[in-house]
């Protein structure tokens, strides 16, 4: 199934759509790609209705948590624990634990889930437990077959992979490191049942986020039973996914990848944008094609110009202009995960950069939170430009200069979409854009090798 982007009249104008909703129009997704190699018309219809239906208003949580999400944090629990702190063959269990006074790990992960879904009552901690024991029953077997496959495992915290040229993210469950530091994801299922198709796209997707212009990065480890701040990324690195079935006792290594070169990831936007406007592309599908489902008919059309990402068309003016992105990620790091680290930083910037106390911090943030001399100094030049009125480094760039350098390339949405819409979205597309591309180091690579994706 292919998709030809054709070149149009000029002189032909598409009337302006009626939009409801934006949050679909910055990233293609997961299930936008998994849709599209089902049929790109999905792609168009679901882009259609998101963008014309109001976003409902968040209810209030229910006293009663979703089964689903049990049975999900009861196999995230259990996975953390056996990877994060190992098996005692021996004994054929887990290590004690140390996040519950109990004595056996089904209990202690039963005691945690319930802490986290505040769920009291003792009928729910029961039917808990019964679920964790048979959770870990499983993953007892699991783990013994991975570490002979693969050697041991080491998660090292919760993480993200992202694909720049998209812009897009995937959260595996968790990022494990081998013995020589590979990074392999790990993605747990503990439903009664496999989804063969879905759960094996969602490993390929991953694995192709990290590939090319992907980075794997987290900013949290488990280190003793301990959650701790500790900056980790791997740029470009190819990664394997591991999908575990604990309570059906399987596991797979997925080493395949999605297809997410340029040309397909043109296609994809391209039907995404024809659906924002209320169209779809000219394919032949088949009478019982699976879009037949959604039961609606769009009028056939084609772009001269597919429009690149708005959050990447922001990230790229930003850094052309002097953000830097490396000093963002830094900043927001230590004060979400130390804050009392940004006051030693706030009150330190005068010091002479020979000055005992100053070289005890640096010490403390490089063993304490990852954070590499340089880059220590880096915010401390930061912090005394900001008190001095004289700093060199940035960390925002004005949303209109943004918008003057790029132009250009902001130039196809407005063709989209109609001008108060856009005027209103460039805050948020900005706001993704810093998100998705700022790294402890090198983020202006991560951003031209992805801006390079669309040349």
């Amino acid at each position: 199934m292919s998709l030809k982007v054709e070149q149009v009249a000029p002189s032909r104008t598409l009337e302006p759509p009626t939009l409801e909703s934006t949050s679909s129009i910055f990233t293609v997704s997961r299930e936008d790609v998994y849709d599209y190699k089902r049929c790109p018309k999905i792609v168009a219809i679901k882009a259609y209705r998101a963008t014309r239906t109001k976003k409902p208003r968040r209810e209030p949580d229910q006293a009663k948590p979703p089964i689903p999400n049990i049975v999900g944090q009861i196999g995230e629990a259990a996975v953390e624990l056996a990877f994060a702190r190992g098996i005692q063959e021996s004994e054929g269990s887990f290590e004690v634990d140390n996040l519950s006074p109990s004595k056996t790990p089904e209990k202690g992960i039963a005691q945690l889930v319930a802490s986290r879904l505040k769920a009291t009552k003792k009928g729910i901690q029961q039917d808990l437990e019964l679920l964790a024991r048979k959770t870990v029953e499983g993953l007892r077997e699991i783990r013994g077959q991975i570490d002979q496959a693969l050697g041991p495992l080491a998660i090292v915290g919760r993480g993200e992979s992202r694909y720049g040229a998209l812009p897009t993210c995937g959260y595996p469950d968790y990022v494990a490191l081998t013995s020589n530091d590979k990074p392999v994801l790990i993605e747990v299922k503990n439903g009664a049942k496999e989804s063969l198709s879905k759960d094996n796209f969602q490993a390929e997707f991953y694995n192709s986020l990290g590939k090319t212009v992907g980075v794997v990065v987290h900013d949290l480890a488990f280190k003793d039973g301990i959650v701790s701040p500790s900056i980790q990324f791997h740029l470009e690195q190819d990664a394997e996914t591991l999908i575990l079935y604990p309570r059906l006792h399987k596991w797979r290594k997925i080493t395949d990848t999605t297809d997410l070169d340029p040309d397909k990831i043109e296609e994809i936007w391209s039907t995404k944008q024809l659906g924002i406007i209320g169209r779809w592309p000219d394919v032949h599908c088949d009478y019982n094609c699976p879009h037949t489902r959604y039961k609606i008919v769009l009028p056939e059309d084609s772009l001269d110009i597919v429009a690149k990402p708005l959050p990447l068309i922001y990230a790229k003016g930003g850094a052309d202009l002097g953000l830097d992105y490396d000093l963002h990620f830094l900043r927001r790091y230590i004060s979400r995960t130390t804050p009392s680290a940004t006051g030693n930083l706030w009150r330190l910037a005068g010091l002479s950069g020979n000055g005992s106390e100053l070289n005890s911090i640096i010490e403390l943030m490089g063993t304490q939170l990852g954070i590499e001399k340089d880059e220590c100094l880096k915010l401390l030049r930061w912090f005394n430009g900001i008190s001095t009125g004289e700093s060199g480094l940035r960390t925002r760039a004005d949303l209109g200069k943004i918008e003057k350098e790029m132009a250009a390339y902001v130039e196809p949405w407005q063709k989209l979409l109609p001008r108060k819409v856009l005027e209103t979205i460039g805050p948020t597309a900005q706001s993704i854009g810093t998100q998705t591309y700022n790294l402890p180091r090198r983020s202006k690579l991560f951003i031209d090798k992805s801006w390079k994706k669309w040349a």
